[in-house]
């Protein structure tokens, strides 16, 4: 019965072994020549300056605002924004932990800093140890 069970246990691990390096080199293949399809463009899209463009755009509308708006290829003009510019970061989180809502700050239990604690010492706090276990395939090369 074990006989059995190994033999077909080997011949599944080949098997997969097999496909596996079959996609690995597919996968090698396909990204060479997605980087031989780049390259042979980046000569000719750097070529192209669409930022002197945009500027020059950008000035023109800017001494004559009325030529802003709808045009055939493009609408152009100007967007009223703001933004806030923070001088000095840790003054600011300091004066704004007052404020509800002003602060962003994620907290998240760093897991390999509680792996030294005890059983016992986790479950006062509500967090359980769970040991299980994990399949992996890793291929001999």
């Amino acid at each position: 019965m074990f006989v059995n069970a190994e033999t077909a246990m080997n011949k599944l691990i080949t098997a997969y072994a097999t496909a596996s390096r079959e996609r690995d080199r597919l996968e090698s293949e396909m990204n060479e020549k997605i980087n031989l399809v780049r390259l042979a463009y980046i000569p000719e899209i750097e070529k192209i300056d669409l930022k002197s463009l945009e500027d020059g755009i950008k000035t023109l509308c800017e001494k004559h605002r009325h030529l802003a708006g709808t045009h055939p290829a493009a609408n152009i003009g100007f967007r009223k924004s703001t933004e806030l510019s923070i001088l000095d970061k840790e003054l600011a989180v300091k004066e704004l932990e007052a404020h509800e809502g002003a602060l962003d700050i994620k907290k998240s239990i760093r897991k390999s800093a509680l792996s030294a604690w005890s059983d016992e010492a986790l479950a006062e706090i509500g967090i359980s140890r769970i040991k299980k276990e994990n399949f992996f395939i890793k291929l001999n090369n």
